[in-house]
């Protein structure tokens, strides 16, 4: 319908009649009336199959989450409709008890607005009742949120396909709204990363969820270009006239401080006195960077050689027999430490690092000593 046909019409015969559509159609005819699918709402409705258990739908948010963060997108905290079905009725109810405003909207003119995306666009924030539950989601700290508060925005469109001049550009459970309420189902970034509950394919990307939420004044994104290295940026809000920033990829850091005179590269030493909070947030990242390269199997590896070269030429072939036996002793216990977290990892590391590096001489130049020294690392592993 046309906005000349739409402006036109007595502002209670529009409104009857949009209300009666509402009220009277089955959800298809709701659905058609409001163009709830002409938007994007359809990306806040529940896809999983019917009947699916309430931690899988979560599990599936979470991973809907996190490829966000790794993608480098904002981790969006909107909710999410539990089905299609149910979507239609609760944005239906929330159009009915909205009614007014909305038709009052719908026949305004360009010049009735100060600003002119209010005559293009009406958001509108709908409480259903607090013993409704219309939906539910993760919030951006991974907890689940439940809530009867419904955020629709209404665009106006004057096809053929939108038959009172708007559709729903989109719609969403508010899981933000005070009243939502927990439901005791949560994901901590510990049981992520320890549970492997994500498919974390690199190092980096490892160390944007250890430092995630971290600090309240550090955001952090992950991003790869194509044909290009990944990185993560880091930078600390603040409304001084001093801006810090720091970039890591997988080899160094560069802390930058930036002024209305220009951008200049801070030395560590210089971070750690002007931007402590960025500085602490980006060496935890660097750990566990680090951690995940296996940096630490290779300074075992590397270790346990360099006893090689203090032994006597002799004994040289028995040295690499203890290297090669540390090292396959070393990562055959890491295969079975999966379920330890990166600093964790990283700790026992440092342990068995400084045990081979204080082997003696004399464990090296025996079997038994050698088998002694070989169960010693295993000890410090564990």
């Amino acid at each position: 319908m046309s906005y000349y046909n739409i402006s036109r019409m007595d502002p209670d015969a529009y409104r009857e009649a949009l209300e009666n559509s509402l009220w009277d159609g089955d959800l298809k005819d709701v659905e058609t009336t409001l163009g709830i699918r002409a938007g994007h709402a359809d990306i806040h409705i529940r896809t999983d199959a019917a009947g699916i258990e309430r931690e899988t739908a979560a599990f599936n948010a979470l991973n809907r989450h996190l490829d966000n963060l790794i993608e480098g997108a904002e981790v969006s905290a909107d909710g999410e409709f539990f089905s299609l079905e149910d979507a239609i009725e609760n944005i239906r109810d929330a159009a009915i008890f909205k009614i007014d405003e909305i038709a009052s909207w719908a026949q305004s003119g360009k010049n009735e607005f100060n600003n002119i995306k209010d005559y293009h666009v009406k958001a509108l924030t709908v409480n259903l009742g607090k013993d409704v539950v219309a939906g539910s989601g993760l919030t951006s700290d991974f907890k689940e949120k439940e809530s009867g508060v419904i955020r629709l925005v209404l665009k106006r469109d004057y096809s053929a396909d939108a038959p009172y001049g708007f559709h729903i550009k989109t719609a969403y459970v508010d899981i933000n709204d005070k009243s939502a309420r927990e439901t005791g189902l949560s994901f901590t970034k510990e049981d992520i990363l320890s549970r492997k509950l994500y498919d974390l394919k690199t190092p980096l990307q490892s160390a944007a969820l250890a430092v995630y939420h971290d600090n309240p004044n550090i955001s952090t994104r992950y991003f790869k270009e194509e044909s290009t290295e990944e990185h993560l940026f880091f930078k600390q809000h603040s409304n001084g006239p001093e801006q810090y920033y720091a970039r890591a990829n997988n080899e160094n850091v560069k802390f930058i401080r930036a002024t209305e005179e220009g951008r200049t590269r801070l030395t560590l030493e210089q971070a750690r006195k002007e931007c402590p909070e960025l500085c602490a947030v980006v060496e935890k990242a660097v750990l566990y960077r680090d951690a995940e390269r296996g940096l630490r199997e290779n300074a075992v590896v590397e270790n346990a050689l360099d006893l090689q070269e203090k032994c006597p030429e002799p004994v040289s072939m028995d040295a690499k027999d203890v290297a090669a036996r540390f090292a396959k002793i070393y990562n055959e216990k890491l295969q079975e430490l999966k379920e330890m977290t990166p600093s964790e990892l990283f700790e026992r590391r440092q342990k068995a690092a400084v045990r081979i590096s204080n082997a003696s001489k004399s464990e090296i130049l025996n079997e038994k000593g050698r088998e002694k020294a070989s169960q010693n690392i295993v000890v410090d592993i564990r």
